[in-house]
């Protein structure tokens, strides 16, 4: 009787403050979860967008290429980024030469300031002191064949060169 009475007037009374409770929470809006209008947005918030989700549009030329790609990627959760400070930035690799290619880069380079070392070859010699003298500095004419170095000197032969003002040459 009056117990039964009791416990569903307190059960009443939860139900109530309940009912309260989820009528005094703000609801959620349905276009909070919809997807925003990109084609208005500015190119910089879409590529925050994009950013946030650890993407980036490469060989996007117009906007929207930014629009299709971040209507995209919009369901993907956000990417936490590293806290200030844990950023190391790569340094580029320094290049692994042993010293047969430190040697060849020093001679390469020795022959394009100081002229072409004889091959042995009067004739591929020749060509190559040519044209060095004529401005054309380059590096590996010895291992060229010889019909090219001819072709090369025939081509640039009719290539006259101009000196103005004492600056660099002209073709």
């Amino acid at each position: 009787g009056e117990r039964g009475a009791r416990v569903m007037r307190g059960w009443l009374k939860f139900a109530f403050i309940a009912l309260l409770a989820l009528l005094a929470t703000p609801q959620c809006r349905a276009d909070e979860h919809e997807m925003p209008d990109f084609k208005t947005m500015k190119i910089k918030e879409l590529k925050a967008i994009l950013a946030d989700r650890g993407r980036e549009c490469r060989g996007c030329a117009e906007k929207a290429d930014y629009v299709a790609m971040a209507a995209d990627v919009w369901s993907l959760p956000i990417v936490e980024k590293p806290a200030s400070g844990d950023e190391t930035k790569e340094k580029p690799a320094e290049p692994d030469l042993n010293d047969a290619d430190q040697e060849r880069i020093r001679r390469m380079m020795d022959e394009m300031q100081n002229g072409p070392r004889p091959t042995g070859d009067p004739e591929r010699d020749a060509i190559l002191r040519k044209l060095h003298s004529s401005g054309i500095k380059f590096s590996g004419g010895e291992g060229m064949p010889l019909d090219q170095l001819r072709n090369l000197e025939k081509a640039m032969g009719n290539i006259k060169t101009n000196k103005r003002d004492g600056g660099d040459d002209e073709l």
